[in-house]
């Protein structure tokens, strides 16, 4: 069996613009457009890495100044892009603004984006300093200069930790220099002649790994380096996976498979990580990832019956300081992938796999056991990245259609599989090392292209699975479609779920004057009973009349002697007939007083006064 590592290319896809022959656009024309092509650049997702080729493509030297504007927006949620995109494109101008978010970053770093925004910094510098801009590299002196001078440009409130994260980032940014002071930097550290976190981590070995990226180049090897089998026979890397040629599409959209089949991954976070990922979370990626899988959007894209789920709680895995929460090298990556702790590690950032990439998302086996992922903001972004990643292990490799799961490129609407492809995720590779369930029949029953198990109204047709209050019920079968209910409590069968029904008991009254809402029998409390007498013949069966609104009754027995003394205690509750017999004879020269209530859902009825005009008192009836 072959193995091969699958790192996942997402590119951004520009819209090529058209421009009417009589008119050109004018320079604010032009500026927005430009502002908004860069800006949809950066909100993309390139799970292999941003490259010089991606860069250049995508945003290109002109839109420098609007990278420079989203770096400072505090609302821009892919902050990772764009210093990821300066790494290649920055000048002068963009490395001052880097150094400022070095120490002074504009939103908080328990953000996984954030996070790693600030963790590329020192990579871009690197790059810069490749280009010959002497003040970055410069500032990476400085960050790993020995003793308390190093971090000195790092902000003062970062915590111990982070701030080693980033002299450790700035060891591999004096590698992708390329200079040979780097080198000389590099090897001081390494043979412990300095050192730029006396109180803190030991930087020898990220020296040391700095070194040998230094050595191969600031790509370590590029993405197409020929394939290199690990000593003990492990699989394979191969940064640069085939890929499937085009499939045709398909006669019909539904799967073809009887049966549902459930595959379980387990997850671990990095005992290091800033933002973890959680049960909660994880439910919510998976649900959406499996309806992406089971849902027909186009022809030729199969509703597919296979699903994923979480197995088990998270787990963690590493240790604090073992450079395994960010990937820098083939070592570390092997470390990750092969970790026993889970299926999918969790980590901070991948700067390695198979190659070494910039700010990449996702990395894992083709045909094998093991994937490495970082958290993403957004749900389909998440989404998408589980399921495309976990097709890897199945034995998938990417597909050219840019509507396909299997496809390089995230570009939010990444949906389709094809037959074949639904095959492989009902029944993965041996190598995937995965069991899956059979949870259920494979069906479509409302004939709209989404299998049963995904679909939020498996009973009505809406293949758009609009759910407006997002409680998980669709709009189109919701019993309240705009207030949350995911229950659907309908107590009186209508159209409208209890949330949304001003009456739920449909009795006439209104759920706010009403003193039981959910029993349509009970609106008002219980009236006294009446007529309570002995039934003739033999006198041994108490018989009575229901008051007013009543529906069960509560019998109460007082034992008395030669005087009598009111002491109520229950002999019978919650009635639902009107005759009660007590076939126990009171003691000689006593003898046995009753007493009857009536009771609905709204409580119990009194039970009148005695002689003295005082109102009876019972003892509580069950």
């Amino acid at each position: 069996m072959r193995w091969t590592l699958r790192p996942i290319a997402l590119f951004f896809l520009l819209p090529g613009l058209a421009v009417a022959a009589a008119r050109m656009p004018s320079p604010v024309d032009a500026t927005s457009l430009r502002a908004e092509r860069v800006r949809n650049a950066a909100l993309s997702v390139y799970v292999h890495g941003v490259t010089e080729e991606i860069a250049v493509a995508a945003v290109g030297p002109d839109g420098v100044p609007d990278l420079l504007a989203l770096l400072r927006d505090p609302a821009f949620p892919r902050r990772d892009n764009v210093v990821a995109f300066l790494a290649y494109l920055g000048d002068s101008v963009a490395r001052e603004a880097l150094l400022v978010h070095l120490a002074a970053p504009v939103q908080h770093v328990d953000v996984p984006e954030e996070d790693r925004a600030l963790l590329i910094v020192p990579e871009a510098l690197g790059r810069m300093a490749r280009r010959g801009d002497d003040p970055a590299f410069e500032a990476l002196l400085a960050l790993t200069a020995d003793g308390a001078r190093g971090g000195r440009r790092l902000a003062p409130s970062f915590a111990p930790t982070l701030r080693d994260d980033l002299i450790e980032q700035s060891l591999r940014g004096l590698a992708l220099s390329g200079r040979s002071a780097a080198r000389d930097r590099l090897a001081d550290v390494a043979l412990g002649r300095i050192n730029p976190s006396p109180r803190g981590r030991d930087m020898s070995r990220a020296a040391l790994d700095a070194l040998d990226l230094h050595s191969s180049g600031p790509d370590g090897g590029g993405p197409n380096a020929a394939p290199q089998p690990d000593a003990s026979g492990q699989p394979t890397l191969d940064g640069a996976a085939a890929m499937d040629p085009p499939v045709a599409a398909a006669s019909v959209n539904f799967d073809t498979n009887t049966r549902v089949h459930d595959a379980g991954l387990t997850y671990a976070n990095h005992v290091s990580l800033t933002t973890t990922m959680t049960d909660s979370r994880l439910d919510s990626v998976l649900r959406e990832a499996s309806l992406r899988a089971g849902r027909s959007d186009y022809s030729g894209d199969i509703a597919c019956c296979a699903t994923a789920s979480r197995s088990g709680a998270g787990k963690t895995f590493g240790s604090a300081g073992d450079g395994l929460d960010v990937i820098d090298t083939d070592a570390e990556m092997r470390s990750a992938l092969n970790n026993s702790a889970a299926r999918v590690k969790v980590v901070r950032q991948i700067n390695y796999c198979g190659s070494a990439g910039t700010n990449i998302i996702g990395c894992a086996w083709v045909g094998g056991s093991g994937m490495i992922l970082v958290r993403m903001s957004g749900l389909g972004s998440e989404a998408v990245l589980w399921i495309h990643e976990y097709g890897h292990n199945t034995g998938l490799n990417h597909l050219s259609d840019s509507r396909a799961l299997m496809y390089g490129i995230d570009n939010g609407n990444n949906n389709g599989l094809s037959q074949s492809e639904c095959n492989t995720y009902h029944s993965p590779s041996s190598g995937a090392k995965m069991t899956v369930v059979d949870v259920g029949v494979c069906e479509d029953p409302d004939l709209d292209d989404v299998q049963s198990k995904v679909d939020n109204c498996p009973l009505a047709a809406n293949a758009n699975q609009a759910d407006g209050e997002g409680d998980g019920v669709g709009d189109a079968c919701d019993n309240c479609a705009a207030t949350s209910n995911p229950d659907q409590l309908n107590t009186d069968g209508d159209s409208s779920g209890n949330v949304c029904d001003a009456d739920d008991d449909n009795d006439g009254l209104a759920d706010g004057a009403d003193c039981a809402p959910l029993d349509a029998q009970a609106w008002l409390a219980p009236g006294e009973v009446s007529g309570v007498a002995w039934q003739a013949p033999g006198a041994s069966t108490l018989v009575w009349t229901k008051g007013p609104h009543a529906t069960l009754s509560n019998v109460y027995r007082n034992s008395f002697g030669p005087a009598f003394t009111p002491n109520w205690t229950c002999l019978q509750a919650d009635l639902a007939g009107t005759s009660q017999s007590d076939g126990e004879a009171p003691s000689i020269g006593g003898g046995f007083s009753y007493l009857v209530t009536g009771k609905n859902n709204c409580g119990e009825s009194t039970a009148g006064q005695s002689s003295n005009g005082a109102s009876r008192t019972v003892t509580a009836c069950p």
